[in-house]
């Protein structure tokens, strides 16, 4: 199974949150579909946003960089 995503000790902290949402966050996808799950407001959203360059971490990496390659994602209508 090739990695074609990397996050590597990202965090990032909406402005003006009293906390971060995300410290020190790793993670890695392989190439082919993946799925992110969990309860309302625990930052899939956001994790997709970093992941496909739509919002920039505050500390950590994202590679390779998402603006050069091929990363969707899908918002759902609620």
């Amino acid at each position: 199974m090739s990695q074609i995503l990397t996050l590597t000790d990202i965090s990032y902290c909406y402005p003006g949150a009293p906390e971060p949402l995300f410290e020190h966050l790793s993670a890695t996808f392989a190439a082919g579909w993946a799925a992110v799950l969990g309860d309302n407001g625990i930052g899939k959203t956001t994790l997709a946003k970093l992941a496909c360059g739509m919002l920039s971490p505050d500390s950590g990496t994202v590679s390779p960089n998402p603006c050069k390659m091929a990363v969707a994602y899908c918002p759902q209508r609620t």
